[in-house]
C-alpha cells in the first residue's frame, strides 16, 4: 500500500484491540475484546474538522519493532503528545483516547496512507464554520 493508497472506511488493526479506520468526514477509534474494560469507551468519532495534527511515532528496534509505534489525531486543546517525556511516550499513548498503538512495522505504511488522507483533508483550506469536504 503506498502513502496515498488509503481506501476510505478501511480499518486498521492497532495493537491489544484497537482498530481505526476514516471515511473523509470522520476519523473513528474503537477498543474490541477485552481492551473495552480498560478504554472506557467502545468507539470514538473524531470530525476531521476538529482534527489539528497527525502525528506517526512509527515503531523502533530491530526486526519487528520492539518499542510500539502509535498515530495519534490531535485536536484543539488536547495536551500535546510531544510533553510525555523521554521513556513514557508508549505508555502514555496507551492511554490517549484519540490514539492507536501501530502494531509493528509491517503495519507502519497503512498507518501512514491513514495520516497521508486526514491531512489531504486537514490541509485545504475553508471558509470558517465549513465542514470539510470528503474525498
Amino acid at each position: 500500500m503506498e502513502s496515498s493508497d488509503y481506501v476510505l472506511g478501511t480499518e486498521l488493526k492497532g495493537d491489544a484491540g484497537q482498530y481505526v479506520s476514516f471515511d473523509g468526514r470522520f476519523v473513528t477509534v474503537s477498543q474490541r475484546g477485552f481492551a473495552r474494560l480498560f478504554a472506557g469507551r467502545s468507539e470514538k468519532r473524531i470530525p476531521v474538522a476538529q482534527i489539528t495534527s497527525v502525528d506517526v511515532k512509527p515503531p523502533t528496534g530491530p526486526i519487528t519493532g520492539v518499542l510500539p509505534g502509535w498515530i495519534r489525531f490531535t485536536t484543539a486543546g488536547s495536551p500535546d503528545a510531544a510533553r510525555a517525556g523521554f521513556g513514557n511516550r508508549g505508555y502514555n499513548a496507551r492511554h490517549d483516547e484519540n490514539t492507536v498503538i501501530i502494531p509493528g512495522k509491517k503495519a507502519l505504511r497503512a498507518f501512514l496512507a491513514l495520516r497521508d488522507a486526514v491531512e489531504e483533508v486537514i490541509s485545504v483550506p475553508r471558509p470558517k464554520g465549513e465542514e470539510p469536504q470528503e474525498l
